[in-house]
């Protein structure tokens, strides 16, 4: 009994490598990442497991707020691991390897796409209601090198999705994800970490609702999006849809 004391109370890995050189790697909010981006520097190898029955099981979060919420806690950690001395393209190249750095650094720059899908989502909008044409006319040529790239692009990814044994709805629902994280937890994660290293705004550790109930897990199971609680993080998700809106329906009347 006095073991399992020891071991509940955490105190075993004090004066220890634990956490700075053993076992997960404390002081970022992706242990996870930065935990096997270490190892992966340091040498180790990994293997993909892929038992017929499954190892671990384990609780996420559903609706849309916790999801985004834990998106922006995972976009602070990813810049905090980016821009110290463990950068993913220079310590990571030096350490494993220019391919596995840039594959760490896929995940590690997420944060920066916030940039590209906000013009995404205010340029073609804003375009519209100037009459200002940014794409190929229907009977132009070129619009056959658009259909093509859409397609090339979303057909083996919802392929692989169908596959899996996903839906075409979760997969539809994934794409709105994609692009609800660009204009939300992406951005509201990097101004954070900015207001943090510049010292304006130190940033707290929320943590995320993993608690259930059979209507939420009914409605998941449905495909069906569950907003959750009011949040300011989808001020920029609502200012986006009412511009979509205005400049949609400009474009159909013609103004």
């Amino acid at each position: 009994m006095t073991l399992a004391h020891h071991v509940a109370g955490c105190n075993y890995e004090n004066q220890t490598k634990w956490g700075s050189k053993m076992g997960f790697r404390y002081g970022s909010f992706v242990e996870d990442f930065y935990t096997g981006y270490r190892l992966q520097c340091e040498g180790w190898k990994s293997i993909f497991c892929n038992p017929e029955r499954d190892a671990f099981l384990g609780d996420v979060p559903i609706t849309l707020v916790d999801v985004l919420g834990q998106c922006k806690r995972w976009c602070i950690g990813l810049f905090e691991v980016t821009f110290s001395k463990y950068n993913t393209l220079i310590y990571g190249s030096q350490s494993m390897g220019v391919l596995m750095s840039l594959a760490y650094s896929h995940y590690a720059f997420w944060p920066i796409w916030c940039v590209p899908v906000t013009f995404y989502c205010l340029i073609p909008q804003l375009a519209l209601v100037n009459r200002v044409s940014i794409f190929p006319n229907a009977s132009d040529p070129w619009v056959f090198l658009n259909v093509f790239l859409v397609l090339s692009v979303y057909g083996p990814d919802l392929l692989d999705f169908v596959s899996d044994g996903g839906t075409v709805r979760r997969w539809w629902n994934a794409q709105r994800l994609w692009m609800i994280r660009g204009l939300t937890c992406y951005l509201f994660g990097l101004i954070e970490y900015v207001l943090k290293s510049t010292g304006v705004s130190p940033h707290g550790f929320s943590l995320t609702s993993k608690v259930l109930d059979d209507a939420q897990s009914k409605r998941y199971g449905q495909g069906v999006f569950e907003f959750g609680v009011p949040s300011p993080l989808f001020v920029p998700l609502t200012t986006d849809a009412i511009i979509n809106l205005f400049s949609f329906t400009l474009g159909l009347t013609g103004f």
